[in-house]
């Protein structure tokens, strides 16, 4: 990673007694710092998208099963996968999650 960062950044670090490091070695353990924070993001995201997942094969099951079962249970678990669909809707409205993370069995 070939980040360059602003000496007055480091100056200022200095200053304030936060570092030690000269210039080179301070830039250093910045982009180690920096890629570190970018792995973290990596796997929260591989993680969120695996969440999705998990939570589509669910409603999907719930909704396979409800073929075995009376119309009252039907219906209760017809109520569990309307939820299902708000939330999934809010993540792609709201938050913005894509849609192929989110729904990832639709077409």
């Amino acid at each position: 990673m070939n980040i360059k960062f602003p000496k007055e950044d480091w100056k200022y670090e200095v200053s304030n007694g936060d570092t030690n490091l000269g210039y080179e070695k301070w830039c250093e353990h910045k982009r180690d710092e920096l890629s570190t924070e970018l792995q973290d993001i990596d796997i929260k995201i591989t993680m969120s998208e695996q969440a999705w997942y998990d939570l589509a094969s669910q409603k999907q099951a719930l909704l396979e099963a409800t073929s075995y079962l009376t119309p009252e249970k039907t219906n209760r678990i017809q109520g569990l996968l309307n939820l299902i669909d708000v939330i999934q809707d809010q993540a792609v409205d709201t938050y913005k999650i894509p849609a192929d993370i989110v729904f990832p069995f639709s077409e």
